[in-house]
C-alpha cells in the first residue's frame, strides 16, 4: 500500500524561488566603488555571471543562492612598499532594497573572508587577485523571511537591488573596502508535487525463529528529512536523514519469548513506514504479514559423575612444626569436601569457604601421614574418595646451632655531606658501623662528646670562623674494644653574591583604563646587605610620567614604588617600565657591582573580561650560534588561546633596543582559536650590547569589541659585564659553588634546594621514592648536582669538561656509574639564579650540572633500588674538572639517603 499526501497552503506560504541574479552596474548602490583611508592602494570587485541572469529555481533547491566574486587590488602608483601593497581581505556584507516599495524584505547577510593579494604579485607566494564564493541569498531568506510569505500569497515577480561590500587592510594598517551592485528578482514555479516523498519499495522478514532478527528494507523518492518505522509487534522507531533514500532496520526478536511459548508460533501484522518533509508525508505497508516461531524446551542431560582428578601435597617431607600444602582438582560439580584424618596437631581441617572444583588447604602433622580426600554433590549422593599421592614425611628439626663470639665493631665510613660550606651554615655528619655495637659517641660538639648510639647521622651546630674543623667518631664494642675515625668540614666566606629584585606588585591591577593612573612596588634584596640602589626607565609603549626614577635600599633590604600617569593621547596598548637593581649606591658604577633587571608592562586598553585572549609561554630559543648576539639568529616562541573567539590575529615586533633586526613572518592569523607560533629573528650586528625588547600582540578578528593580549620579552645582548664572583684561587680550576636541587636542568632557584645533600626514602623496595624532609614530604623526581667552577685564568669557558664516577648502581654499571656533567652556561657570581649567558664571562664561573632520578640507582628496569631499605648510606660522586691547558683537578661530593 503505497499513499502521497497534499502540500498544504500552510506550507505553501514559505516556499518561493529565486529567478535571476544579474550584475547591475547602474543600479542598486552603482558599481565598482572602492574605499580607503589615505591609502597608496585600492579595491577592485567583479560579480562572474554565466549569461545575463544566473539561475536557480527554488522550490526544488531551497539551498543557499550563491555568487561568485573576483577581487583584486591596485594601486596608483608604479612601486609601493610590500606592508602598503599587501591586503588581508576580513568580510563581506550584502545589504538588500525592494524595488516596488512593499513593506516586507529581506534582512542584511554577512561572512568572513579568507585570503591575502598584493600588487603586482610584490609578496613572494601572494596572489595578486582571489575568487571567492558569496552566500547572496541564503535558505532563511527563501523559507522563513516576511517576504517569503508575502511573495508566496501574491505569486508575483519582486525585484531587489542588492549591494556586496568587500572589507580588507593592508600590513600597514590601512582599511580598504570595495563595493558593486547586483538585481535579484524572485518567482515562483509550478507544479511541486514531486518534492513530496514516495515510498517506492518496503520489504520485510516474513518467517522467523524467536531470537533471529527481524529485517526490513525501503527505497524512497523525493527529499525525506524525517520519518519512523512502526514494527509488527509495536514500538516505533524514529529514522533520521541518514535512512534515506535508501535505509533498511534490524530488530531482534529475542524479547518476544515472554509472549510465544516454547514450540508454538505467532502471526503479527506487517510492518509500516512514514516518511515526511516540509512539503508533504507519506506512508507504506510491507506485504503479508510476520511469523515468529519458539523452539521446544531442551531435554535435561544425565548428570556428570563426580571425579577426583588430582590430590597432591606442595613437598613430600617436613619438619616437626611446619605446613604442608595440600592442593585438589576436581569435575562433577562437587558440593561438599572432607579430608581424613580431620585434625592434626590439634586443630581440625577447615574446609569452609574453600572451591570443591579446584583450591588448596594448609595441615601440620605431628606424624608421618597419608590423608584422604572425599568430594560428594549433595543434591543427588554422588562421590569420589582419593588417597594422597604419597606419604607426607616427618622428620624432628635439627639441634640449634651454638651461640657465635661477639664481632667486633668496625666503622663503615664517617663524612660530611659537604666537605666545605660557607660561615654562617651547618652541614650533616654520616656514617655507617658494623659489629656488636655497645655505644657511640661524636666530639667535639660545643666543646663536649655527645652520644650517638642510636642515630646514624647528626646536624653540626652553625659554623661561623673561617678553617678546617676535626670531628671524630668513637666506637665502642661489646667486646670491649674501642676504635676511632676522624673527619674534616672546611669553613670558607661568601664572596659577592648578587642582588634580586622580587615581589613586584602592579596597582591597581596590571590592567588599566587609557589615561589612568597605576603604581607598581617592588623589594631588593642583596643577600650580603650591603647598601643597594635601583633605577627605573621606560621603554616602550604609551607616553607617562612617573616618579621616583631612582632610590636607594640602605642595608641591601627593602622596598620601593614608583607611581606614573599614562597620557591619554598616546594609545599603544601598553606601557613598560624597565627595572634594575644594583648592590651599591652609586646605580652599578662601583667595582663588582652586579644587577638585577625585571620588565613591569601595564595593559592600558581597558579592562579586559575574562574571555579575552592570553599569552603564555613566550621565550627567545637560540639557534645555535656560539653567541647569542650579535648577529646571530633564533626565534621568539609563544602560544596563545581564546576561550570563545576562534579567528584570532597575532604580531610580534621591536619596541625597544636594537630595532634594526628581521621578523620572519612578523604576523599571522589562526582560525581555531589558539595557536603554537615561532617567529624567525636575525639581529642586525650594528648595536653588539644593547638588549632587545620583543612585544608579542594577540587580538580578535570579527567580534564587536575586539579584545586583546599582549606579552613583552626582554633578551640580553652582546657580552655580559665583568663577572666578580669567584674567589681568586692559584690552584687551576677551584670549585667555587657546589649544591643539590630538586630539578633535572641545573637551576639553583632557592625554593628548589636539598639542603645539606641529603635525600630521604621511604624504604619501599619494589618502588621506593626521594624526598626532601624527614617528613616524607616533597617527593623530588628528579635532582641536580650543581657545582659552579672558576679558572686561574679569569676566563671560565678555559674549563672544558667535568666527568664523573659514582656508586648510585649495583653491581657497577659503566653506564649507571660514570659519565659527564652537562654545562649550563656563565654567571658573574657562583650561586646565582636565573638565565645563564651563552658568551663566557671575564672573572664568571662555568655552570656544570649531574642530573639523576630514582632510576640511576638500579642497573636496570628489572633489577632491585640501590637504595637503603632503613638506616643511612652515603654515596659518592668523584669528579675530575680538565681546562684547555691540560689541567686536571679531582674532587668528590657526597650524597646522603637517608631511611627515617
Amino acid at each position: 500500500m503505497m499513499e502521497k499526501s497534499l502540500v498544504s497552503l500552510r506550507k505553501l506560504s514559505w516556499i518561493f524561488a529565486v529567478a535571476a541574479l544579474a550584475l547591475c552596474v547602474s543600479c542598486g548602490g552603482g558599481g565598482n566603488d572602492s574605499e580607503s583611508s589615505d591609502s597608496a592602494v585600492f579595491l577592485n570587485l567583479s560579480i562572474d555571471s554565466d549569461g545575463d541572469f544566473i539561475e536557480a529555481e527554488m522550490l526544488k533547491d531551497v539551498a543557499t543562492t550563491t555568487a561568485v566574486a573576483t577581487i583584486s587590488v591596485g594601486s596608483q602608483f608604479a612601486n609601493v612598499a610590500v606592508s602598503v601593497g599587501t591586503v588581508r581581505l576580513d568580510r563581506y556584507e550584502i545589504t538588500f532594497v525592494r524595488e516596488d516599495g512593499g513593506s516586507a524584505g529581506v534582512s542584511t547577510v554577512s561572512g568572513l573572508l579568507d585570503g591575502t593579494i598584493s600588487v603586482n604579485g610584490i609578496q613572494t607566494g601572494t596572489a595578486q587577485e582571489i575568487e571567492v564564493e558569496l552566500d547572496l541569498f541564503p535558505t532563511s531568506h527563501k523559507l522563513f523571511s516576511d517576504f517569503a510569505a508575502e511573495f508566496a500569497s501574491t505569486l508575483t515577480a519582486t525585484t531587489f537591488q542588492a549591494r556586496i561590500t568587500v572589507y580588507g587592510r593592508n600590513l600597514a594598517g590601512d582599511e580598504l573596502r570595495v563595493s558593486a551592485g547586483v538585481k535579484v528578482q524572485a518567482a515562483v514555479y509550478l507544479p511541486y508535487d514531486d518534492i513530496i516523498p514516495v515510498i517506492v519499495s518496503l520489504v520485510q522478514s516474513e518467517e522467523l525463529n524467536l531470537g533471529d532478527n527481524y529485517f526490513s528494507s525501503w527505497t524512497v523518492f523525493n527529499r525525506v528529512d524525517q520519518g519512523f518505522f512502526l514494527l509488527p509487534w509495536g514500538g516505533i522507531v524514529p529514522l533520521g536523514p541518514d535512512r534515506f533514500p535508501v535505509g533498511n532496520l534490524i530488530s531482534n526478536t529475542a524479547f518476544l519469548a515472554q509472549e510465544i511459548p516454547p514450540g508454538t508460533s505467532r502471526d503479527y501484522p506487517a510492518g509500516v513506514l512514514v516518511v515526511d518533509n516540509p512539503f508533504g508525508s507519506a506512508q507504506s505497508s510491507a506485504l503479508g504479514g510476520v511469523t515468529v516461531t519458539a523452539p521446544p524446551p531442551p531435554t535435561e542431560p544425565a548428570p556428570e559423575p563426580i571425579n577426583i582428578i588430582e590430590f597432591f601435597p606442595d613437598r613430600a617431607s617436613i619438619e616437626l612444626g611446619e605446613s604442608v600444602t595440600l592442593s585438589w582438582v576436581t569435575s562433577g560439580g562437587a558440593t561438599s569436601l572432607s579430608i581424613l584424618p580431620d585434625t592434626y596437631s590439634g586443630q581440625r581441617v577447615d574446609l569452609s569457604g574453600k572451591n570443591p572444583a579446584f583450591d588448596s588447604v594448609s595441615i601440620t602433622p605431628d606424624f608421618s601421614v597419608r590423608p584422604i580426600l572425599r568430594a560428594e554433590r549433595d543434591s543427588d549422593g554422588f562421590f569420589d574418595s582419593e588417597f594422597l599421592s604419597s606419604v607426607i614425611v616427618v622428620t624432628p628439626p635439627p639441634d640449634p646451632p651454638p651461640p657465635e663470639p661477639p664481632t667486633p665493631p668496625e666503622i663503615v665510613f664517617f663524612q660530611p655531606a659537604r666537605a666545605t660550606i660557607f660561615s654562617g651554615n651547618r652541614t650533616v655528619l654520616f656514617w655507617e658501623t658494623t659489629g656488636n655495637v655497645d655505644k657511640v659517641e661524636l666530639l667535639p660538639i660545643s666543646g663536649d662528646r655527645f652520644d650517638v648510639t642510636d642515630v646514624r647521622s647528626f646536624v653540626t651546630p652553625v659554623l661561623i670562623d673561617p678553617g678546617t674543623y676535626v670531628f671524630s667518631l668513637v666506637v665502642f664494642g661489646t667486646d670491649g674494644s674501642v676504635i676511632k675515625q676522624d673527619t674534616t668540614v672546611t669553613v670558607t666566606t661568601v664572596f659577592n653574591q648578587p642582588v634580586t629584585i622580587s615581589q613586584v606588585i602592579q596597582e591597581p591591577s596590571s590592567t588599566i583604563n587609557n589615561g589612568d593612573q597605576g603604581s607598581f612596588r617592588f623589594t631588593i634584596t642583596d643577600p650580603e646587605r650591603q647598601d643597594s640602589s635601583w633605577r627605573a626607565v621606560k621603554i616602550a609603549g604609551d607616553s607617562a610620567s612617573f616618579l621616583p626614577v631612582s632610590g636607594n635600599i640602605p642595608g641591601g633590604l627593602g622596598d620601593a614604588s614608583v607611581s606614573f600617569n599614562d597620557f591619554d593621547d598616546n594609545q599603544n596598548g601598553f606601557l613598560t617600565f624597565e627595572l634594575s637593581a644594583y648592590d651599591d649606591r652609586l646605580l652599578g658604577i662601583s667595582s663588582n657591582s652586579t644587577r638585577a633587571v625585571e620588565l613591569v608592562t601595564f595593559q592600558t586598553t581597558g579592562m579586559l573580561s575574562d574571555n579575552a585572549p592570553v599569552i603564555t609561554e613566550a621565550q627567545f630559543v637560540n639557534a645555535g650560534d656560539p653567541d647569542t648576539f650579535p648577529g646571530s639568529r633564533g626565534a621568539i616562541e609563544f602560544t596563545f588561546s581564546d576561550p570563545d573567539t576562534l579567528t584570532l590575529d597575532w604580531s610580534v615586533r621591536i619596541v625597544s633596543g636594537d630595532e634594526g633586526g628581521t621578523l620572519t613572518p612578523p604576523t599571522g592569523r589562526v582560525s581555531t582559536g589558539s595557536g603554537n607560533i615561532s617567529v624567525a629573528y636575525e639581529d642586525d650586528p650594528d648595536t653588539p650590547t644593547e638588549p632587545v625588547v620583543f612585544l608579542i600582540r594577540v587580538v580578535e578578528v570579527g567580534t564587536a569589541n575586539p579584545q586583546s593580549d599582549i606579552f613583552l620579552l626582554r633578551v640580553e645582548k652582546g657580552l655580559p659585564a665583568d663577572g666578580s664572583g669567584a674567589n681568586p684561587t692559584a690552584e687551576p680550576i677551584s670549585q667555587a659553588f657546589s649544591g643539590l636541587y630538586d630539578n633535572l636542568f641545573g637551576g639553583v632557584e632557592n625554593t628548589q634546594q636539598i639542603p645539606d645533600f641529603t635525600l630521604y626514602t621511604d624504604g619501599v623496595a619494589l618502588d621506593p621514592r626521594l624526598f626532601k624532609n624527614s617528613d616524607l614530604s616533597g617527593e623530588v623526581l628528579g635532582a641536580s648536582l650543581v657545582v659552579d667552577l672558576a679558572s686561574n685564568t679569569g676566563d671560565p669557558s678555559n674549563i672544558v669538561g667535568v666527568d664523573f664516577v659514582r656508586n648510585f648502581a649495583e653491581p657497577s654499571s659503566a653506564v649507571k656509574n660514570s659519565g659527564a656533567f652537562d654545562l649550563v652556561g656563565y654567571f658573574n657570581q657562583p650561586g646565582e639564579s636565573g638565565p645563564p649567558s651563552t658568551s663566557t664571562i671575564q672573572n664568571g664561573v662555568a655552570r656544570y650540572f649531574m642530573a639523576f632520578s630514582r632510576e640511576d640507582f638500579r642497573e636496570s628496569a628489572a633489577s632491585a633500588f640501590n637504595l637503603p631499605l632503613s638506616g643511612t648510606r652515603v654515596y659518592t660522586v668523584n669528579t675530575t674538572y680538565r681546562d684547555n691547558s691540560g689541567n686536571m683537578v679531582t674532587d668528590a661530593l657526597n650524597v646522603a639517603v637517608i631511611r627515617p
